[in-house]
């Protein structure tokens, strides 16, 4: 059953047909237009099945985005927004991204937590429950990307339609032993070309990437889906956005989880 605020008028598949066309052609469209323009979040996630539909790859879990007020604003949200993490767009720790693999090149520093049993209802969830389902935490390089020629203008409902922004995601080594490890103060540092280009800590997703977790397991209750044994829920950045150019090393360094490195290739003559 559709949310009732996903009108009839709406043309998903229209929408998520435009959408994967221009990923798999490599191409920037200018929006999604009427009958295909979501003009609500619920909308978004409307188009955003539709189009994991069609992309067919298998889902590893979710990413949150726009878990910070200034990326809030500046994208018209008053909440986060999630997409799915997609079997075919994790690299391996090192991996060399080929230009042509993702346009923006937008690095972010994440924590990813690993699920060890369902987040399911009936009721919401508590930050308890929430805690004792997570696995692992996965120290984590998310390689934002978009469809849109103007992501910034498109607003957040065509953000959540294009899957939240997807790219490619690089993981580190996961610590089963997260409890440890104080993740609101644990530092991250974003390295390029040897150069620190960003920083931050754990404590700026809402004020713990928890709370991100927290956040996901209710919304998606309440969209009646839940998450799942197994999946990788990415937190949200801890260091902001920064663009990378092509040749391009980068680092990302923890202070209690190993590093996870990349590198943007150049384009061939």
């Amino acid at each position: 059953m559709q949310p009732s605020s996903v009108t009839e008028s709406l043309d998903r598949r229209a929408a998520a047909g435009m959408l994967l066309a221009a990923r798999r052609e490599g191409r920037r469209i200018p929006g999604l237009v009427a009958p295909a323009h979501p003009a609500t979040v619920d909308e978004g996630y409307a188009i955003q099945d539709e189009l994991i539909r069609l992309v067919g790859a298998p889902v590893l879990g979710w990413k949150i985005g726009s878990t910070g007020r200034t990326a809030q604003e500046r994208v018209g949200a008053t909440e986060p927004f999630a997409g799915r993490i997609l079997a075919d767009q994790v690299r391996p720790n090192g991996a060399r991204i080929a230009p042509q693999e993702n346009f923006l090149r937008s690095l972010q520093l994440e924590f990813a937590l690993r699920l060890g049993r369902d987040l399911t209802g009936p009721g919401e969830i508590g930050r308890e429950a929430a805690a004792a389902a997570v696995a692992a935490a996965i120290p984590t390089v998310e390689i934002a990307d978009t469809r849109y020629a103007d992501w910034a203008s498109v607003g957040v409902a065509s953000l959540i339609a294009d899957n939240a922004k997807d790219g490619l995601m690089v993981f580190g080594s996961p610590v089963e032993n997260w409890q440890a490890i104080d993740l609101a103060a644990e530092p991250t540092q974003l390295f390029v070309n040897d150069r620190l280009v960003a920083e931050g800590t754990g404590g700026r997703v809402l004020g713990h990437p928890l709370n991100s977790l927290l956040w996901l397991a209710n919304d998606r209750i309440k969209r009646g889906d839940f998450l799942r044994k197994g999946q990788i829920i990415s937190t949200g950045t801890c260091t902001g956005n920064f663009h990378a150019e092509p040749g391009d090393a980068v680092v990302a360094r923890f202070r209690a989880f190993e590093p996870v490195f990349a590198t943007f290739e150049k384009a061939r003559a």
